[in-house]
């Protein structure tokens, strides 16, 4: 484990109260606990006490370089269970401000040059987006503005522009909006299941996503479509929650930075050969020819180990990406796999849990 003068960042005299001394270390805390077990956890911080004593400061720093990107999906004005890993537009404002004071916040393709030229520079952060959505250019366009904060939005090509959703909204929307008390889905081998309260409903929703994810595009939208008959829902686009490319380019000459993000939202090692080049390199020329400008980014639609293999990274190259993020949380460094570069989901609302939990990661990182 690093000592704390070796930790890249570096805290402001005016961040000493004791509350606020105390929700990062709630932070601090609460990432510790997520671990699998202390006695790893023990182990890991003696083997990196050692290595800090075998090369001095600077060149362990110089070596390491660590930098976080964080990963955002949709900026609500209140809260909304249904919503994937939504934030409210009060929680976003917090962490901009906080992040602001105390970091310095990069695009990825300004990321990329530095990796490509060097290293990346201490206290570095990116703030990105994930699929596209309208609430990005309508609650969170406007906030990074008024704070000054770039920020790089992954695009959903082939429901950017129109009243389609993707898939796991369509799911969402159908058991949000179920027009019966019961739900049996046989092909989930989900039986007699309630759905009188929200709750509920929200639960089976996000347990059909997680089988779902196993399935090629064909099957995962059969099953949708089974499961909207089951839930009599005729049809969930009750209005548009993606982007249109009008708003994309506004926000792009305004200096919001765009990567791609498949077109279709697959899972992308269920494709097959011709597919996966198909939703790579097609959302890459649709953003390309919209913004008059090339790309370099990707994000791998769920992003977890499993969900992207050699074959994707191989296809991204042949593509001309330059890097791609997945949702694995962690600090990433120089020298690491550009294809592969953790995020960490800011799931706490609160800037010092945030904060606790971000220094977490770069001392034990």
């Amino acid at each position: 484990m690093r000592s704390f003068s070796e930790i890249q960042i570096t805290l402001p005299f005016n961040i000493s109260p004791l509350y606020q001394f105390k929700r990062i270390a709630l932070g601090f805390a609460g990432a510790i606990l997520q671990q699998p077990g202390w006695g790893g956890l023990l182990r890991a911080s003696i083997e990196k006490r050692s290595m800090a004593r075998k090369f001095p400061p600077r060149l362990v720093r110089r070596e390491r370089s660590p930098f976080q990107i964080l990963v955002y999906h949709r900026v609500l004005k209140a809260y909304d269970p249904f919503a994937v890993d939504a934030i409210t537009v009060d929680a976003f404002e917090k962490h901009l401000m906080m992040l602001s004071r105390l970091f310095r916040l990069i695009t990825v393709e300004q990321l990329m040059q530095e990796l490509e030229n060097g290293g990346v520079q201490p206290h570095t952060i990116c703030l990105t987006f994930d699929d596209g959505y309208r609430d990005n250019f309508e609650n969170a366009f406007p906030l990074l503005q008024k704070h000054g904060v770039p920020a790089t939005i992954f695009l959903t090509t082939d429901f950017i522009g129109t009243d389609e959703q993707l898939w796991h909204d369509q799911v969402l929307l159908a058991l949000q909006d179920a027009d019966c008390k019961r739900l049996n889905f046989d092909a989930a081998q989900l039986t007699s299941i309630d759905l009188g309260n929200p709750e509920n409903r929200r639960k089976i929703a996000f347990k059909i996503l997680s089988w779902l994810k196993q399935f090629t595009p064909e099957v995962r939208d059969r099953h949708i479509s089974q499961l909207c008959e089951i839930c009599r829902v005729a049809a969930v686009n009750r209005h548009r929650l993606m982007l249109s490319w009008d708003e994309v380019r506004l926000m792009h000459k305004r200096g919001v930075a765009f990567g791609a993000h498949t077109k279709t939202h697959p899972i992308l090692s269920t494709l097959g050969e011709e597919q996966l080049k198909n939703e790579i390199t097609g959302s890459k020329a649709a953003i390309e020819e919209a913004l008059d400008t090339p790309i370099s980014g990707f994000a791998c639609p769920n992003g977890k180990p499993g969900d992207f293999n050699e074959q994707v990274k191989q296809a991204l190259r042949q593509a001309e990406f330059r890097c791609a993020v997945t949702t694995s949380a962690g600090v990433n460094t120089n020298g690491q796999d550009p294809f592969e570069l953790f995020r960490t989901m800011p799931w706490d609302p609160d800037p010092n849990r945030l904060l606790g939990r971000l220094l977490y990661e770069r001392f034990t990182g």
